[in-house]
């Protein structure tokens, strides 16, 4: 809701420490100086600016849903509630109990699942499905279906927005029970349909040459221009790691693409320091040195499998990479060794 002119009068001189004869007087001679080009209500505000007040009420930026990925922090959303899942209550591993609630939520671009935390929780009380609410100053981490989860704590806020309707597209809309930790099964890969989610002991065996390291909009995640956003100018920006290729068990070649934390558990290295080398060494170089050393490389690899959002391939979406342990792959066969003398008796 707008203020006053009495109003933000009122609050200048509550937070500028200024006299309201000395700030009329500095409304009058900025109505002067713009000569009639600026309304009063105008010119106080500038007035109130350059004293450190803002009187403009300021609107977070809202996201889609679609443009949601995991490591975003202050988050806004305006969705429609779907669904409202039972709490559950859990020990803190500094003492005392704490509680989470899930919802699913969406908006015409997709649905997301949201966890609320602790006292948050609290702020669903007057909440229902059906409702429209804004979701502010959340933050985004990959949730269990190497996706991307919304999560409300300690700095976040959930309010009912009146008076609006979202349409969320009955295809986007899940059903029955509230969504359980996906299982990963050990397939060969040549066994594995779209959807599936796997893990699977396979080598690397060709990596696209593609930059790994991208800067993007903390806001709107679009791809800096010389450190620009086109949207909100200059920003800090999102570093983003992102690595593809083929991975092969020996039964089948499937197309990955690993994110953020699996490109730094593939490398080896943080982002600081990937970003430091390819400073110092520039891109090409540094994909030729520590890059294509992945080709060979023996991992194990927990994912999903779906179709590309680019193309028509099957792709492995990595949600965890492991180096291949040998003594407890050893073992392992031993133990099946055994298990076979023992039934041929």
């Amino acid at each position: 809701m707008e203020l006053s002119e009495e109003e933000m009068i009122n609050k200048i001189v509550e937070n500028a420490q200024i006299s309201r004869e000395e700030l009329l007087k500095k409304v009058e001679e900025k109505l002067e100086e713009f000569g009639g080009l600026v309304s009063r209500a105008g010119a106080i505000i500038i007035v109130g600016k350059e004293l450190g007040v803002d009187l403009v009420e300021k609107k977070p930026k809202i996201l889609k849903v679609e443009n949601l990925i995991p490591g975003l922090n202050q988050v806004n959303l305006r969705v429609k509630v779907i669904r409202i899942y039972s709490s559950h209550e859990f020990n803190k591993k500094n003492g005392g109990a704490g509680k989470v609630v899930n919802l699913l939520v969406g908006d015409d671009s997709g649905v997301v699942r949201v966890s609320v935390w602790n006292e948050k929780v609290e702020l669903l009380n007057n909440i229902n499905e059906g409702d429209v609410i804004e979701i502010l100053n959340g933050y985004t981490r990959e949730d269990d279906f190497a996706g991307v989860e919304v999560r409300v704590g300690r700095q976040g806020n959930i309010r009912k927005v009146e008076g609006v309707d979202i349409s969320v597209p009955e295809g986007y809309v899940r059903d029955g029970e509230e969504p359980k930790k996906r299982e990963y099964k050990e397939v060969d890969l040549i066994d594995a349909k779209v959807g599936d989610a796997v893990t699977c002991r396979c080598a690397i065996s060709l990596v696209f040459e593609r930059p790994v390291l991208h800067y993007l909009c903390p806001t709107c995640k679009t791809k800096l221009n010389e450190g620009k956003c086109e949207n909100h100018g200059e920003v800090k920006p999102d570093r983003f790691l992102v690595l593809s290729g083929v991975v092969d068990d020996g039964t089948a070649a499937v197309n990955f693409v690993a994110f953020r934390k699996n490109v730094e558990a593939l490398l080896n290295m943080s982002v600081d320091e990937i970003e430091e080398k390819i400073k110092i060494m520039g891109e090409k170089r540094f994909f030729e040195e520590h890059v294509v050393r992945l080709i060979g490389k023996e991992v194990v690899v927990r994912g999903l499998l779906k179709e590309s959002d680019i193309n028509d391939f099957v792709e492995l979406v990595v949600t965890r990479v492991d180096d291949v342990n040998y003594t407890s792959l050893l073992k392992k066969v031993l133990e099946e060794v055994e298990k076979a003398v023992e039934v041929g008796g």
